[in-house]
């Protein structure tokens, strides 16, 4: 090999070593795999699940902690559970407001009493530690949250007496984890429907929405239940009120909001819960979970349409709420104005008589009220007859409360032809 060639090739490597080591150096690195906490995030729970396990078995084996990765398991095996039962509802509505706007957002019937933020209730002798308060209908019930001895806030109750104070707050015991934090009640118009939010180790993250109901044979609530996707989320999820006389219901959450911010949903309740069906692709349902598209939950196009005239009717009141006797819901979608617009006789019939029971029932309970106010006065001898009466009339309205309920499966049951 001659000298010039030699000087050629040299002069061939310097150009190419330069290209050869700038095309190694461009070459898209492996991106890292996604971490435990985007994992919870996108509801890829299962794999987060798999990936803590590693994670735990790992930090054991070196010796090191595990109490944040066993906390993030828990989240992401119940999160696993949730996202295979996430409910199929008809959403009418959402709307990002701020925190303040809330609460003229949330219409609800009369009788189903309202929410207010705790700064709209003063002068009760006592502290309020939660954010929001409900009042019953009747304005002499309220339920709101306060600290106990241990600093928890906890939910309580209070009853207005005749001469307009409050007595001291009750503790409404619920048996959940004890170190949940709990607030914003909402008691359905039935008395014994309980919803609220708590923050704890039965909480998907943040706040979750719970349910429990009273039961009048034991004097207790029965266990609280997470209600599940999509109405809960790894974010906070704080209020979820249940209007039956419209047949409508809202929650509240501040998921892909900015920290001022919140999303209120209307939705339809179901009757009965449905779920996604397993047809449905992991991918799909995760969306749905998530609540990133409203068309997932706006297939039942009568239901939808009957619900937002139920909403306009609601909203066109201006800010007087329809009262429960504007709206009979007979399903979804099939909501009368009054009993007269059944089109089954015997349904029709049923309903006048639900109504009647139901007049019947508001005067009881009116008329139960004021004993209590007399008896919290009263001396030994009247204590002992209003006793008797009292105690007649809660059996009565009790009795009446199981008839409606019956009246009211009839009544739907006849006119749907079921």
């Amino acid at each position: 090999m001659t000298a010039q060639i030699k000087t050629t090739i040299t002069a061939l490597a310097l150009i190419l070593l330069p290209l050869r080591s700038y095309a190694q150096d461009t070459t898209p690195a492996t991106p890292p795999p996604p971490s435990a906490t985007e994992l919870i995030s996108s509801y890829r729970f299962g794999e987060a699940a798999n990936t803590l396990r590693s994670q735990i078995r790992a930090a054991r084996e070196a010796g090191s902690p595990t109490g944040r990765l066993e906390k993030d398991l828990r989240t992401a095996t119940l999160g696993e559970s949730m996202l295979r039962a996430t409910e199929r509802v008809t959403i009418v509505d959402s709307i990002s407001c701020s925190r303040d706007a809330l609460f003229s957002l949330l219409r609800l019937s009369e009788e189903c009493g309202r929410v207010a933020p705790a700064t709209a209730f003063t002068d009760l002798g006592f502290s309020i530690d939660g954010a929001t308060v409900f009042q019953n209908a009747l304005q002499n019930t309220l339920f709101f949250a306060r600290k106990d001895a241990a600093g928890k806030k906890k939910l309580f109750s209070s009853n207005r007496l005749a001469n307009n104070t409050w007595t001291t707050p009750e503790p409404i015991a619920l048996t959940s984890s004890e170190d949940a934090t709990q607030d914003y009640p909402y008691l359905c118009a039935d008395g014994r429907t309980l919803y609220f939010a708590a923050q704890g180790t039965e909480s998907l993250g943040g706040y979750d929405i719970f349910v429990t109901r009273y039961d009048t044979e034991t004097r207790s609530y029965l266990r609280p239940e997470n209600v599940g996707m999509p109405f809960n989320s790894p974010a906070n999820d704080y209020l979820m009120l249940i209007d039956d006389a419209s047949g409508l219901g809202w929650f509240v959450t501040d998921r892909r909001q900015p920290a001022s911010k919140v999303c209120v949903y209307c939705f339809v309740p179901n009757e009965s819960r449905e779920v996604f069906g397993e047809n449905t692709n992991s991918a799909a349902l995760r969306r749905a979970a998530r609540l990133l598209r409203m068309a997932d939950f706006q297939t039942d196009k009568p239901a939808l349409t009957a619900a937002r005239e139920r909403l306009d009717a609601l909203r066109s009141n201006k800010g007087r709420a329809a009262k429960a006797a504007d709206f009979i819901v007979v399903s979804n979608d099939l909501v009368y104005g009054s009993p007269a617009a059944f089109r089954n006789e015997t349904a029709r019939r049923i309903a006048q008589q639900w109504s009647e029971s139901k007049t019947q029932l508001q005067t009881d309970c009116d008329t139960l009220d004021k004993l209590r106010a007399q008896y919290a006065t009263a001396n030994a001898a009247e204590r002992a007859t209003l006793k008797d009466e009292i105690l007649r009339l809660e059996r009565q309205t009790l009795d009446t409360e199981r008839s409606l309920q019956t009246m009211e499966k009839n009544m739907r049951a006849a006119e749907l032809g079921k």
